[in-house]
């Protein structure tokens, strides 16, 4: 029906058609259009996005227009000398060509010329300007060019895989007019186009297919001269290296069903996929977030938070604050060939993602990924900081010099006391200043962060490394500590007595600020919350630096660290008999496990592992080497079990809150009451 109707408006047109004679500008007759350029090679040059085809052999086609309709127009490629196959080109500005006609020795492979270009209408846009529209989207600098396609055998040929069929189409100086089909007719295979681009593997559906007789074609497929002596295959815009054709499912290959004739949708839902398609690394570190669309041949795509983001294979990504509208439309080269259209363009192979981005901070003479500023939606998606998703949250500020770098909370309205935060995303969040009623209760600002470098990996990439360990996504957050009087009164254990006194008296929202002290000598003042008892590792008398209150859904809660506390109390009482081992450095006890079934009510993974000897002691610093076979892991009451990377050592190292303070750290990450183990799986 869609043919018969083309053709009946061919055939209309050609009684009321006025032609113009070629030359570079064509003005529109009776209308506000702007006026249609005609290309040659110099002009082809100057559009960014068609100027791989700029060592062509280039040509001016003719325009005619309607005396109907005063912006219809058509446009036709007449032979030249040399060149008996080509194609008729549009070309627009920050977009890629459309090809909407292919000559093949001197005949049309679809449509009869001349070219009516019933997708363009011209309309007035928001500006008040008229402009040229294609599929809702305005057009700049709306051109045509003819190109000659006579440099095909000149390409790499282009070889079947097993289970291909070839054939050719048309005279032999085409060498890349193929039928391709399966030589297994099993639904849903398919002929796909594989080859590699910018020196990553490319699958390429063609959506060029005659369903009656199981057929692929490839109209689309181009032979560019690339400079004097150089060719190389183009899909569409998309550079191709290696080309074969193999058979395969979109499902197999895509990972998404076919959509109308276009191919597949593939909805993003992974960092790892946004990193593979972001070849300027423009969304580094952002945040996936839900989508929305109902696949078809034409639907909306659209984010309730972040912004809207195709990728494709052959344009950079295309972004709108929250919805993208996807178009499966005609190929103008073929009625039996559909195109995905986004804002206009065509796309191959796309791809569509919500991202949150998320503001970040870089110098270019440091190789190390930048750093991030994040807010309080993003902590809420921190896997491990999310316990700190309800605190009111605000950007620092990052001073950086080549790969050295320190941080500065300012403070809020209303906020006198508050933490500035590192976050990750393997391992928990780590406090590295506090201010109270306006003061550092350490160092004043800007902080910056010991045992903290950008470094080389093993596997080439720079990375930042704490204490040898390497940190991804390393981001930053000014967090309010002001609920602390909302919390249960902090009390002390009757048999266990413990003096406390207040730290900064007169502090506005501050109930737990205490300097603690215990009666007899030997002994330290511990924390204590139902079955776990914490030492703060104080190097003289002890104080809370890291007791903060926190507001989850069901009340306010004490966490020392992220470590919550629940039936929180204060009191005395020495290593040896808090935690059945003695003490190691100003960090506390470090035991080691010695019974299978201590390992496995630690982690149930291990209920069937064996435990290993110890040729080692707990220290300051010290390596977990075990025998042959056997692994070094952690246990602690803050985190998951850690299996202890190699030759990495244990460090009981400052606190940044405090000098005064310690703290364990293995993988970077900071552990509670941590146990040892060698152990070996079966």
């Amino acid at each position: 029906m869609k043919l018969a109707l083309l053709l009946f408006l061919i055939g209309f047109a050609d009684s009321c058609l006025r032609v113009q004679s070629v030359k570079d500008l064509i003005p529109v007759p009776n209308s506000l259009c702007p006026p249609i350029k005609l290309l040659d090679q110099q002009g082809v040059q100057t559009y960014l996005y068609g100027s791989y085809l700029k060592n062509m052999q280039i040509w001016k086609p003719t325009i005619g227009f309607s005396t109907e309709y005063n912006w219809l127009f058509n446009v036709m490629c007449s032979e030249v000398p040399g060149a008996s196959s080509f194609y008729t080109v549009m070309f627009r500005k920050d977009q890629n060509p459309i090809y909407i006609n292919r000559v093949v020795n001197n005949v049309n492979t679809f449509n009869q010329q001349p070219i009516w270009m019933n997708s363009l209408r011209c309309d007035q846009v928001t500006d008040g300007s008229y402009q040229w529209i294609y599929y809702d989207r305005p057009q700049e600098d709306l051109s045509f060019a003819c190109i000659a396609d006579v440099d095909s055998c000149k390409c790499p040929p282009i070889n079947g895989e097993m289970g291909v069929r070839l054939e050719e189409r048309y005279p032999s100086d085409e060498c890349s007019m193929y039928y391709a089909s399966c030589s297994q007719q099993v639904d849903p295979l398919m002929p796909l186009i594989y080859a590699t681009v910018e020196s990553r593997k490319q699958v390429i559906h063609s959506a060029d297919f005659i369903t009656q007789l199981g057929l692929t074609f490839y109209e689309d497929l181009l032979c560019v001269k690339t400079s004097e002596s150089t060719f190389q295959w183009h899909y569409s815009n998309l550079a191709l290296d290696d080309v074969t054709i193999g058979c395969n499912t979109i499902e197999n290959e895509f990972g998404s069903d076919i959509y109308c004739g276009c191919g597949a949708y593939l909805p993003i839902s992974s960092y790892e996929q946004v990193a593979a398609r972001d070849r300027k690394k423009q969304y580094v570190g952002a945040v996936v977030q839900p989508q929305s669309y109902k696949p078809g041949c034409q639907f909306d795509f659209t984010c309730e938070n972040g912004i809207a983001v195709v990728f494709s294979d052959n344009y950079d990504p295309i972004e709108k604050p929250s919805q993208l509208f996807f178009k499966c439309v005609n190929n103008p080269l073929s009625e039996y060939s559909e195109m995905w259209l986004v804002d206009g363009i065509r796309l191959i192979n796309p791809a569509g993602a919500c991202l949150k981005i998320i503001p970040s901070v870089s110098e270019p003479s440091c190789l190390c990924p930048p750093i991030k500023l994040l807010d309080q939606f993003d902590i809420e998606n921190n896997e491990d900081g999310n316990y700190l998703k309800n605190r009111q949250t605000w950007q620092p500020i990052i001073y950086m010099e080549s790969c050295y770098f320190n941080v500065l909370c300012l403070p809020v309205p209303g906020v006198s006391s508050y933490y500035t935060v590192m976050f990750r995303s393997n391992g928990s969040p780590l406090y590295i200043n506090r201010v109270v009623n306006n003061q550092s209760t350490f160092v004043e600002q800007p902080r910056s962060i010991g045992d903290m470098k950008c470094d080389q990996d093993t596997d080439g990439t720079y990375k930042w490394f704490f204490h040898d360990y390497p940190i991804t996504d390393m981001s930053f957050a000014c967090q309010a500590d002001v609920e602390s009087c909302n919390c249960p009164s902090v009390v002390g254990i009757s048999n266990h007595a413990v003096l406390l006194e207040t730290r900064y008296p007169g502090a506005p929202d501050q109930c737990s600020l205490y300097d603690a002290y215990c009666e007899y000598e030997g002994q330290l003042p511990f924390l204590y919350s139902n079955n776990i008892t914490i030492n703060t590792g104080a190097v003289a008398k002890t104080f809370y630096e890291d007791l903060t209150c926190i507001k989850e859904t069901s009340g306010y809660f004490w966490y020392f660290f992220n470590q919550k506390l629940e039936n929180f109390k204060v009191g005395c009482d020495t290593i040896e008999n808090a935690f059945g081992s003695g003490e190691v450095c100003y960090c506390g006890a470090f035991p080691l496990i010695t019974s299978a079934r201590e390992l496995w009510s630690l982690d149930p993974q291990y209920f069937t592992a064996s435990i290993g000897t110890y040729s080692f002691q707990p220290s300051c610093q010290f390596h977990m080497t075990c025998e042959e076979g056997f692994f070094a892991v952690v246990f602690s009451s803050n985190y998951k079990s850690l299996r202890v990377a190699d030759g990495i050592p244990i460090k009981c190292t400052y606190n940044p809150l405090s000098n005064y303070l310690r703290m364990w750290v293995v993988n970077g990450v900071r552990v509670l009451n941590p146990v040892g183990a060698c152990v070996k799986t079966h």
